[in-house]
C-alpha cells in the first residue's frame, strides 16, 4: 500500500485497526513484514485503544487486509497465542511518569466522591512507586535502548478545564443496537481532544515530554469518537459503542511530544460499565463505594480506574505505539483485559485474579492494596512468566552463606549473597547484621563491637522490575576474646621428674586450661591445672582460658623447657588471670605480719564499705567481693547442670557469685590506709531485696596485697552480712 492509498484510507484504517486483534494499537508500519506488530501511522497519530467486549473485527476490509500480511484468518475469530510474547518494535518506553489528570468538566458533572477516588489512586500509586507489590511493577521488564519502563511515578495536583465544549465540528452520538443509549449531550472527536489538551497545557504553562503523561477525563454525558464509520452499523466508532479508553500522543517523538489517554466515563451506567469491567461476575465493582446517582450521573470511578490502569502501563511501555507489542498487535495491557478462557483476544483466566478480599456479590472484590487503599484493577502481561500477573515475580533460590557462624568479637565476617533472576536484571542486596547497622553488595564484611547471637538478614532485588522475596536469615555468634594469659617468671630450662608439680596459681570464671602442646606423656602430663613432669625429654606447656557461651578459648601462651633427671629449684611460670575474670581467688594464707586489716565500717543508706588496712610496704592492695547468685531474686537460678561455679540462669550457664564489688590501689608508703568500696548495680538491687525482707545479704570479701618487691601475693577471706536502713532500700533500683 502507498503513503498516498494509506491517507486515503485514513477514516476506514483508524477504525478497522482499532476493532482489530483485540483492538491493540492502530498503527500500520510501512513495509512491514507477515510476522511484525499491526502498527498503523495515520496522520501523524497513533493509538493504543481498550476496547468494548464483543466487538468483532474480522467484519472490516481494512482488517483483512492487515491481518492477510500477517498470514492470520479474518473468517473468525482472531487466532491467539496465550503465551505470546511482547517484542520490542524499536520504539521507545516512558523511564519515569509524571501524571497529570484534567477533569474536561464545565458543566460540574463530576463529584467530590469520583474525584476523591482518582486522587487517591494516583498519589497510592506514586506512593508505591518502586515497590514490586502491585501491577505497575510489572512494566519495568520493558526497556528500550536507553533504559526500563521504571515504576518511577510522581502524582500531581488535579485540574478542572472549565472551558465549553465545542459547538461545531463534532460528531453524531451512535445510537444503533450495538451502542449504549446515554442519555448523551455532547459527542467530541479525538481531534477536538487534542487541539483542548495542547491549547489547556499552553495556558496553564504545564510540562511537555517524554516522561510527562496527561489523562483528560470526560463526564459521562460526554462521548469521544474517532472519525471512522463502521461499514456495518453505518455508525462511527466512539466511547458508547467500541471502545472504553484509548491513549495517543501529540507531536510524538519530538521533544515537545504530548503523552496523553482519553478516558470517558461515558459507558459507566448500571447498563454499560461491565462492557468494561469484564471480570465474569454479574455485578458492577466498586470497592470504593462510587455509585450515587443515576444513570445521567457521573459515577462508578472504580471500573473508569481499571482501563486508567490499562492505559497508563501501556503507555509507559509503548507510548508511540512502536515499542512493546506482541505478534497479534496487543500491547501489554490487551492480552489481559477480559477474564475468560484464554481463546479469544484479550481473554485470560487471570485478568483479575488473585483476588485479595470484598464479596463478589455486594459488588466490593478489590485484587490491588496499593498504599493500603483498595483498587480492582486487571492484571498485566508478563514476559519472565509467560502471563496475566498482578506483581512481578518473586527472585527465586536466594540465599547467603557466612564465613563463619562463629567468630570473635573484632574479627570481620564476610558473607556472600546469591539468587535466581526471572527478569535478567542486575542484582542488588541489601543486609542486615542484626546489630542495627546495614550493608549493601553481594559480598559485605562486617565487625561486630560486642559478643552475642546476631541475626543477619539478607534481601536481594531485581534492578528492572524491584522484585525481591523474603528476606533469607541466619544467626552468627561472636565470642569475647578473654585476655591473653602470662607467665609471671621464666621457667627454668630444666625441671626434675618426678620432681615437685607445676600448679597453676589462679581460678577464672570460665576455668583455666592446661595442656602440654608437644613432647609425650612420659615427659610431662595435665590434671586439672596441675602438671607433673615424668621426664626426661623437652615439654611444651599451653595456658589459657576455657571458653563458654559468652567467651571464646583465650589466646593461649606457651613455654617450653626441658625435663631433666636431677632435681631443680622451679617457679610458677603462669600469672593470675586479668581481675574482671576472676569468681573468686582464694587462700588459706593469712596475710603476713606486716599487713592487717582494721576497721570496717558500712553506710546504712547506700551500702559502700569502708574498711582500713595497715601495710608494711609498698605495693598494690585489691579486693573482691561477692554474693551468691539467685540471692534475693537478683537472678532466677534453677537446678541444672552447668560446669562447676556455675548454674543456670535463663537457659544459659552462669557465674555462681555475683560481683558485689572489686578494685584495687597502689600503696605508695608503708602505713595507714582507706578503703572506701561502693556496690555494684546488682549488689545494690541485692541489698534492697534483702532489707525489704528483713535481712542482711552475706558477702564473702576477698583481700589481696602484692609487694613492689617481687614475691607471692597474699590473701585473706572473711566473710560480711550487709542490711540497708529503711532510706536506702526505698532508693530507686538499677539493673
Amino acid at each position: 500500500m502507498t503513503v498516498g492509498a494509506l491517507i486515503h484510507e485514513w477514516r476506514r484504517s483508524v477504525m478497522a485497526l482499532m476493532l482489530g486483534v483485540g483492538v491493540a494499537t492502530l498503527a500500520l508500519l510501512f513495509g512491514a513484514t507477515p510476522a511484525a506488530a499491526i502498527v498503523a501511522k495515520v496522520g501523524g497519530h497513533t493509538y493504543g485503544v481498550t476496547p468494548v467486549r464483543g466487538v468483532n473485527p474480522a467484519r472490516l476490509p481494512a482488517v483483512k487486509r492487515a491481518l492477510g500480511a500477517l498470514k492470520l484468518s479474518a473468517t473468525g475469530p482472531v487466532p491467539y497465542d496465550k503465551a505470546g510474547q511482547l517484542v520490542n518494535n524499536g520504539g521507545p518506553v516512558m523511564h519515569s511518569v509524571t501524571t497529570h489528570v484534567i477533569y474536561w468538566d464545565p458543566g460540574g458533572e463530576f463529584t467530590s466522591a469520583t474525584k476523591s477516588i482518582v486522587h487517591a489512586f494516583f498519589t497510592d500509586v506514586a506512593h508505591d512507586s518502586g515497590f514490586p507489590s502491585n501491577v505497575f511493577a510489572v512494566a519495568g521488564q520493558y526497556a528500550d535502548s536507553t533504559g526500563n519502563a521504571a515504576y518511577i511515578s510522581t502524582a500531581t495536583v488535579e485540574k478542572v478545564d472549565k472551558d465549553p465544549y465545542p459547538s461545531t465540528g463534532s460528531c453524531t452520538t451512535p445510537k444503533g443496537v450495538s451502542a449504549d443509549p446515554g442519555p448523551y449531550s455532547t459527542c467530541l472527536f479525538d481531534e477536538q481532544l487534542q487541539t483542548e489538551l495542547a491549547t489547556y497545557i499552553e495556558k496553564e504553562a504545564l510540562p511537555t515530554g517524554p516522561a510527562q503523561l496527561y489523562f483528560l477525563l470526560l463526564p459521562h454525558k460526554v462521548v469521544s469518537c474517532f472519525p471512522e464509520v463502521d461499514p456495518e452499523i453505518e455508525e462511527e466508532a466512539c466511547s458508547n459503542n467500541v471502545f472504553c479508553a484509548y491513549h495517543s500522543s501529540i507531536e510524538g517523538g519530538t521533544a515537545n511530544e504530548i503523552i496523553y489517554a482519553d478516558i470517558p466515563f461515558s459507558l459507566l451506567d448500571s447498563g454499560g460499565a461491565k462492557g468494561c469491567q469484564s471480570d465474569g461476575n454479574a455485578e458492577i465493582q466498586h470497592p470504593n463505594g462510587d455509585t450515587t446517582g443515576t444513570n445521567e450521573s457521573t459515577r462508578y470511578a472504580d471500573v473508569a480506574l481499571k482501563y486508567t490502569s490499562h492505559e497508563y502501563i501501556e503507555a509507559a511501555t509503548d507510548p508511540l505505539g512502536d515499542a512493546w507489542i506482541d505478534g497479534t498487535g496487543q500491547e501489554i495491557g490487551d492480552k489481559c483485559n477480559f477474564a475468560g478462557s484464554g481463546t479469544e483476544p484479550g481473554e485470560d483466566p487471570n485478568a483479575f485474579l488473585p483476588i485479595l478480599g470484598g464479596n463478589a456479590v455486594s459488588g466490593t472484590l478489590f485484587n490491588q492494596a496499593i498504599n493500603s487503599d483498595s483498587f480492582y484493577l486487571q492484571s498485566e502481561w508478563d514476559n519472565a512468566g509467560k502471563a496475566c500477573l498482578m506483581k512481578p515475580l518473586e527472585l527465586k533460590a536466594a540465599a547467603f552463606t557466612p564465613s563463619s557462624t562463629s567468630q570473635f568479637v573484632g574479627s570481620p565476617v564476610s558473607f556472600s549473597g546469591t539468587a535466581v533472576d526471572p527478569y535478567g536484571g542486575e542484582l542488588s542486596f541489601s543486609w542486615g547484621f542484626g546489630d542495627g547497622n546495614t550493608g549493601v553488595g553481594a559480598s559485605p564484611s562486617h565487625t561486630y563491637a560486642a559478643p552475642g547471637v546476631y541475626t543477619v538478614s539478607m534481601t536481594p532485588k531485581d534492578s528492572l522490575t524491584d522484585s525481591t522475596t523474603t528476606p533469607v536469615e541466619h544467626t552468627v555468634t561472636l565470642l569475647k576474646r578473654s585476655q591473653t594469659t602470662a607467665f609471671t617468671s621464666t621457667p627454668p630450662s630444666s625441671a626434675t621428674a618426678g620432681g615437685p608439680a607445676y600448679t597453676a596459681a589462679a581460678s577464672a570464671s570460665s576455668g583455666l586450661h592446661v595442656s602440654f602442646s608437644s613432647g609425650t606423656p612420659s615427659v610431662c602430663s595435665v590434671t586439672g591445672s596441675t602438671v607433673t613432669f615424668a621426664g626426661p625429654g623437652t615439654c611444651t606447656i599451653d595456658a589459657g582460658q576455657a571458653g563458654d557461651e559468652e567467651y571464646g578459648p583465650a589466646a593461649q601462651v606457651q613455654q617450653s623447657f626441658a625435663v631433666a633427671s636431677e632435681p631443680v629449684i622451679t617457679s610458677p611460670p603462669i600469672s593470675r588471670l586479668p581481675s574482671e575474670l576472676t569468681s573468686g581467688v582464694t587462700s588459706t594464707t593469712a596475710l603476713d605480719s606486716s599487713v592487717s586489716i582494721g576497721n570496717t565500717t558500712v553506710n546504712p543508706t547506700t551500702g559502700a564499705i569502708t574498711f582500713t588496712v595497715s601495710v608494711g610496704d609498698r605495693g598494690t592492695f585489691s579486693w573482691l567481693l561477692t554474693f551468691q547468685n539467685g540471692k534475693f531474686g537478683v537472678f532466677a537460678a534453677t537446678n541444672t547442670k552447668c560446669k562447676k561455679r556455675f548454674v543456670k540462669l535463663n537457659g544459659r550457664c552462669r557465674p555462681a557469685k555475683i560481683v558485689f564489688a572489686k578494685g584495687s590501689r597502689i600503696v605508695a608508703t608503708a602505713g595507714i590506709v582507706s578503703f572506701t568500696i561502693k556496690p555494684s548495680a546488682s549488689g545494690l538491687k541485692a541489698l534492697r531485696n534483702a532489707s525489704r525482707r528483713k535481712k542482711g545479704l552475706p558477702v564473702t570479701a576477698t583481700f589481696t596485697f602484692q609487694s613492689s618487691r617481687g614475691g607471692s601475693p597474699v590473701s585473706h577471706t572473711h566473710s560480711l552480712t550487709l542490711k540497708l536502713s529503711r532510706a536506702g532500700r526505698k532508693g530507686k533500683q538499677k539493673t
